[in-house]
């Protein structure tokens, strides 16, 4: 019997101890250093799945997500002061791969994702998507992915 008043009492004050506490603020955002996250919507059809707002600190944005049936994908990638990054992105779906290897360009871009051969269309996929973008320190950074849906055929 005092075994269990004793384990409750310090189940208690376990619990009591942090009440009330407030999170540290010192650690970055889950998207890395001074991110936000961005908010997906719907434009001209596309659909944003994925990405974060990166800040004057850090030097690469990333972005990953599990796209379900893409039909097409792509990423935007804006910053202010406009700078000179480079884009590269990794889509794994089952056992189909496809790599965009690092491309050098000047925001604000949009870059198209290739899906792997015979992903296109399909119904019932999943594939993980990364994608990254390099920054200078003193800019802000806005990564985002934005996919189509495969169209779904009538049967």
């Amino acid at each position: 019997m005092r075994v269990l008043v004793l384990g409750a009492a310090v189940c208690s004050s376990l619990l009591l101890a942090g009440c009330g506490s407030a999170p540290d603020s010192t650690f970055p955002p889950l998207g890395g250093q001074g991110a936000e996250a961005v908010t997906p919507g719907v434009t001209d059809g596309w659909q944003s799945i994925s990405g974060n707002t990166f800040g004057v600190d850090s030097t690469t944005a990333t972005a990953s997500v599990i796209a379900l049936n893409p039909g097409r994908l792509k990423m935007t990638v804006t910053s202010t002061p406009d700078v000179e990054t480079s884009t590269s992105y990794e889509v794994h779906c089952d056992q189909l791969n496809s790599f965009g290897p690092d491309q050098r360009a000047t925001t604000p871009l949009t870059r198209e994702i290739v899906l792997p051969t015979g992903v296109a269309g399909s119904s019932d996929v999943q594939c993980s998507v990364t994608a990254t973008a390099t920054k200078p320190t003193g800019a802000r950074m806005t990564l985002t992915l934005f996919q189509r849906l495969a169209s779904t055929k009538s049967r």
